[in-house]
């Protein structure tokens, strides 16, 4: 008569070593600070952007100050979040009509944004 052969359960220590979870997690943390740093570090700093003298209710008006000479691109996406009104002598500072107080919080959550003030 043949003998069945007992297995015993290999440890889970033993099927995932530390090391592999450790550069797991490494890689996993790296792939997300790729993906959605950019919108976190926004998101995080968008208070410090925005002129405490910009009314929080209704339609503003709004100066964008960038730190860079924009590129089409920027000028694009300003443009969607309120009526392009030109430039406030460089071109770094862009004037923005009639922006919704969502379109300033997406404004102010834009990392590529130095401040936004309130247009006089």
């Amino acid at each position: 008569m043949a003998t069945a052969a007992i297995t015993t359960p290999t440890p889970l220590k033993r099927r995932l070593p530390l090391k592999e979870i450790a550069r797991l997690s490494l890689g996993v943390v790296i792939i997300g600070g790729i993906l959605f740093g950019q919108q976190a570090f926004g998101m995080i700093t968008r208070d410090a952007r925005v002129d405490p003298a910009i009314v929080r209710e209704g339609l503003v008006d709004v100066l964008v100050v960038l730190n860079f000479e924009p590129e089409r691109f920027h000028n694009e996406r300003l443009a969607r979040l309120g009526m392009f009104s030109g430039r406030d002598g460089s071109t770094r500072r862009v004037r923005l009509r009639q922006v919704t107080q969502d379109n300033l919080r997406a404004l102010s959550s834009l990392p590529w944004i130095g401040a936004l003030e309130p247009l006089k």
